[in-house]
């Protein structure tokens, strides 16, 4: 029950903090709002993506000359212009921001054909930087379950995942030491290019859904008080996100097969009907086997929102107590439908054995008690924008 991610980018080339100079004002937010529609920071520059600082430097001081508002009266959208320039030189005339903005732009690339919600922080990310992707540089691209993907973009083979895929790539000597100790709020995501070599990684901080913890508290007041959390999230993220929400235990580092494992020990120590509620691609074989699987239908896959059961439109977790209300009203109705219904019947074939039952009896007992259960029915009509 995650709302997404916030990313942030870190480049293993900064390990320590250095004195800001005066030139070096320059730890901009790659992902800011502020200018959500600048164009590509190097297309601002005149510059190509090889160039070095001097190069950055001569081509940002020519645009100063041209662009700023007190030696540009002429143009209206000078000031505008100057101040997308000067971020976009603040950025790339810093080794470490530059660095940064080149993982984002791999990640965001290599994760251009997946729906994970972790791949949608990230093209989001990207996104928010002016950029659009050009689908033409990305070539072969191969998944790997529970571990990450491998691209090709602009003919180099690049991979972007967990610490598993650095690991199947001989590259878990080359990582920071510590970085997950150090991110135990956030998940990590390694880069690497054909060599492979060690490019840096990407961080993302998981902010758990405004509703969450009024779904489980729902749920509670309905009699609901078993929930498990299973996920393929780092232990220390998952045991904050539990805690914070109260879930009863949780599992975490799980590729997809543990998963499925795992849900059926649950379905099998269970008495009743088990619930299951995912939204990823790797969720899909559980919510299959799941009594009653409920995908997200906004940040869901198209395989998990095909397994499900239940679709939740708007991806909120709260609505969930509100389908047992339903389920539950519904299934209660039936009953007092099925009951009645049998009960008018088997009086009016007694009276007609025994010679007191009429023709308008048997009517009623056909059609009255059709419409009757109709009207019953129709109280339904009072869980009309439950919540």
């Amino acid at each position: 029950m995650k709302k997404g991610q916030k990313s942030k980018s870190r480049s293993k080339s900064k390990k320590e903090k250095k004195p800001v100079t005066e030139e070096e004002d320059s730890k901009e937010d790659l992902t800011s709002e502020n200018n959500p529609q600048s164009p590509n920071l190097y297309s601002l520059l005149g510059v190509e993506k090889t160039a070095t600082n001097a190069e950055i430097k001569k081509a940002y001081r020519r645009l100063v000359f041209m662009y700023h508002p007190d030696k540009n009266k002429t143009d209206p959208d000078a000031g505008a212009k100057f101040a997308n320039i000067s971020r976009a030189y603040k950025i790339l005339s810093n080794p470490d921001n530059r660095k940064i903005y080149e993982l984002l732009e791999i990640a965001a690339y290599a994760e251009n054909y997946s729906s994970h919600p972790i791949s949608l922080s990230i093209k989001e990310a990207w996104k928010k930087t002016g950029n659009k992707i050009d689908e033409t540089r990305i070539g072969d691209v191969k998944e790997h379950a529970g571990r990450g993907v491998a691209a090709v973009i602009d003919g180099i083979e690049y991979s972007a995942g967990n610490r598993r895929l650095m690991d199947d790539l001989g590259l878990a000597d080359a990582l920071p030491e510590g970085e997950d100790a150090a991110g135990e709020a956030e998940t990590i995501i390694y880069i690497a290019s054909t060599g492979p070599a060690f490019l840096g990684y990407i961080a993302l901080s998981d902010v758990i859904k405004t509703d969450s913890a009024e779904a489980l508290r729902g749920l509670g007041e309905l009699g609901v008080h078993d929930t498990v959390m299973l996920t393929g999230d780092l232990e220390a993220i998952a045991g904050r996100v539990a805690g914070d929400l109260g879930i009863s235990k949780h599992y975490s580092e799980l590729l997809p097969q543990d998963k499925v494992r795992i849900f059926e020990e649950i379905i099998s120590a269970s008495n009743g009907n088990v619930v299951f509620v995912g939204d990823g691609l790797n969720d899909a074989p559980t919510l299959a086997r799941a009594d009653v699987g409920i995908a997200m239908g906004g940040a869901g896959s198209q395989a998990a929102i095909e397994a499900a059961d239940i679709v939740i439109m708007d991806d909120a977790p709260s609505k969930i107590p509100a389908i047992m209300r339903i389920a539950r009203k519904t299934q209660h109705i039936a009953k007092q439908n099925v009951v009645f219904a049998l009960a008018v019947k088997g009086v009016v074939l007694l009276l007609g054995a025994i010679g007191i039952a009429n023709m308008w009896m048997a009517v009623f007992a056909d059609v009255g008690v059709a419409v009757l259960c109709i009207l019953n029915s129709m109280r339904m009509i009072s869980m009309r924008g439950q919540k």
